[in-house]
């Protein structure tokens, strides 16, 4: 049984925990907590697919791949355990922002996550390819916003049901799952052309290399700006994802809002503002439990993570929002946009 170890788990990676069976290549994951403190928790739900432990040292003798992720303080530590898992022979696996942080000698002994496909240059007169496919796009109103657990969701109810799935994933940990990733160029600095060209190529030869029922495509970032210190990219991934392909389904994940500031007009708006900028009617809203402030004496973003419980005191009004932290939610979504597809889209 092989076995893989990842440290740093936050509470925004639940997804690795929740759909640990569809990760590939490993019949177990050990997910070790930033603290000790959440383990006793929830120790009582490990299964056999996955557990928590408490400290690294105890998951790298369990383990035989190790998966370093961005989170720790310091680069020492990363150096440390980077070291102990090469005396103890493991493979070890970073994410980019981590390779970053390495030197060049301890980047020989580690591998990057994942390669993300680049593209050239298209010329600026080349028609957009259609795409007579359903598309389903997971937008958010900035980074944190669970989008990647809406994809996997989407992903293993559709194929549970017997569709063919493309999934082009918002997330650097896709490659866990077999799903790829948004083309490298999404994120250099070239033209906003050649960026919606350039994916509109990439999605049209997935698709007529896997030849799916359905297209679902995570959007990182925000849609638009959050305030003026977090630009959220000003929006413009989802713009571009937008103006490549048709989406047909958008759903968007949004932080908490407190509910004396959340009303049908709000949800009109934010309903409005995607229909109008991704040109599409079905638009789902999710909030999340991630709570997002601006602190300015330390010039940061600091999240705060609630429970189902004060979500559903926002969203449980007769609101055309979902509460994302209910564990039946993005099943729910699934099965009513499983309808639209029926009727709509004759996806049968």
């Amino acid at each position: 049984m092989k076995v893989l170890m990842i440290y740093p788990y936050v509470p925004t990676l639940r997804f690795l925990k929740d759909f640990a069976e569809m990760i590939e290549n490993y019949q177990k994951v050990i997910l070790i907590p930033l603290s000790g403190t959440e383990r006793s928790k929830v120790l009582k739900k490990n299964t056999n697919i996955w557990e928590y432990l408490d400290n690294w040292e105890e998951g790298m003798y369990e383990a035989d791949t190790i998966l370093l992720l961005n989170g720790l303080y310091s680069g020492e530590k990363y150096e440390e355990i980077i070291d102990f898992g090469i005396d103890k022979e493991k493979e070890i696996l970073v994410e980019k922002t981590v390779w970053d942080i390495l030197d060049d000698g301890r980047r020989e002994k580690v591998h990057l996550l994942f390669d993300s496909d680049t593209w050239k240059e298209i010329p600026p007169d080349t028609a957009l390819r259609e795409l007579d496919i359903p598309i389903i796009s997971v937008m958010g109103m900035g980074p944190n916003t669970n989008k990647f657990y809406m994809q996997l969701a989407l992903k293993k109810y559709f194929e549970e049901k017997g569709y063919q799935t493309l999934v082009v994933g918002s997330n650097e940990l896709s490659s866990l799952f077999g799903i790829s990733i948004l083309p490298s160029s999404m994120f250099e600095n070239i033209s906003f052309r050649q960026k919606i060209l350039i994916l509109n190529q990439y999605i049209c030869e997935k698709a007529k290399e896997y030849r799916p029922d359905i297209i679902i495509i995570g959007c990182p970032g925000g849609i638009m700006p959050y305030d003026r210190h977090v630009n959220n990219g000003f929006g413009e991934i989802p713009l571009v994802v937008s103006k490549a392909i048709p989406i047909d389904i958008n759903i968007l994940l949004t932080y908490y809002i407190r509910k004396e500031l959340l009303d049908t007009e709000y949800i009109a708006s934010i309903k409005k503002y995607c229909e109008e900028n991704f040109e599409t009617s079905n638009v789902f809203l999710g909030m999340t439990g991630v709570d997002v402030q601006y602190n300015e004496e330390r010039n940061q973003v600091e999240y705060m993570f609630l429970d189902e419980k004060t979500v559903q005191e926002s969203t449980g009004r007769d609101l055309e929002i979902f509460n994302m932290m209910k564990r039946e939610t993005p099943r729910e979504i699934c099965s009513i946009i499983e309808n639209i597809l029926k009727v709509d889209f004759e996806v049968v």
